[in-house]
């Protein structure tokens, strides 16, 4: 059993099991009381710099193939209307992670004042060049936007990134103007498609990933800063089907995100090889489309969707 010193993020619970990963050398501790996971070590700030590099990125900030683009695309477009349809017309908005910056674009051309936060200067390109947003290339606790700024904040796949959650949501809480929004959304730790898959659960991403999000322990966290939180749901059209297609391919073939490195164009195989894995994903697509919407419907899918109030 892990030391008494650690505790949950999100609960402050110290007692944990262990589980290993796919590096001999690094383990999953998870609370024993909401079963959020943290990965040991702690990822180091060098190591993970190393990892969002432009291969991450994709070459010429172009993350995938073409056809994928315009779904990517077309999936933040929708995001776009549903954060639209419930701020206030001409609200102003923050995205923390913002990468490429599409969505800030999308709301700035309904009306929104657009602000973002991104790291990488690398992922920042595309979205500097874009006229009528803001974009800060630093770490967001280092960014000094005063208080009651916001009317919306999104952090999308970003948390479980961050080394200090809380002190991330406490700073959201303070920018946020009374009863403005945080649209939140994390892998989810408790999904079918994480329990089935284990340490080949696509969205696991141990190398990148400092904290692996329970249902139980995001409320718990999210409550705790003071947020009220108003739904949650567990099914993303972006992300829960292919999620559990990719962890189904890791779990036959042993070769953890192959499809997805090759829609990134992130390496370079023999033809016979890609192939496979093309029928292989033909193959598994339906199951995984079906056991995707099965997960959600007993709220167990592959995503936490959250809305909050301040």
């Amino acid at each position: 059993m892990p030391p008494a010193s650690f505790a949950c993020i999100c609960c402050g619970f110290t007692s944990f099991t262990e589980k290993p990963l796919l590096k001999e050398s690094e383990t999953l501790r998870i609370c024993s009381s909401c079963g959020t996971g943290e990965t040991f070590p702690v990822p180091h700030p060098e190591k993970l710099e190393e990892q969002y590099s432009s291969a991450y990125y994709g070459e010429n900030n172009v993350k995938f193939i073409s056809p994928l683009e315009k779904m990517v695309e077309g999936a933040t477009l929708r995001r776009t209307w549903w954060i639209h349809s419930l701020i206030s017309p001409e609200g102003k908005v923050l995205d923390i992670g913002c990468g490429r910056g599409l969505l800030l674009k999308y709301l700035n051309k309904l009306k929104h004042p657009a602000f973002g936060v991104e790291r990488s200067e690398l992922a920042a390109t595309r979205a500097l060049q874009t006229e009528g947003i803001t974009i800060y290339t630093k770490p967001f606790v280092e960014c000094n936007f005063g208080t009651n700024t916001f009317d919306a904040i999104i952090i999308w796949h970003v948390l479980e990134h961050i080394e200090h959650p809380s002190e991330t949501l406490e700073k959201i809480y303070k920018l946020l103007n009374p009863s403005g929004y945080l649209f939140l959304e994390v892998p989810n730790f408790n999904s079918w498609q994480s329990v089935l898959s284990g340490k080949f659960w696509f969205h696991l991403d141990f190398e990148r990933h400092y904290y692996h999000f329970s249902k139980k322990g995001l409320i718990k966290l999210l409550t705790g800063k003071g947020f009220a939180i108003t739904n949650i749901k567990t099914f993303s059209f972006e992300q829960s089907p292919y999620g559990f297609l990719q962890s189904l391919m890791n779990l036959f073939t042993r070769e953890p995100e192959y499809l997805y490195k090759i829609l990134k164009k992130e390496i370079k195989l023999p033809f016979y090889k890609k192939t496979f894995y093309f029928l292989l994903a033909g193959f598994l697509l339906p199951v995984a489309i079906i056991l995707s919407v099965c997960e959600s419907m007993m709220g167990r899918g592959g995503v936490l969707r959250v809305v909050c109030r301040k």
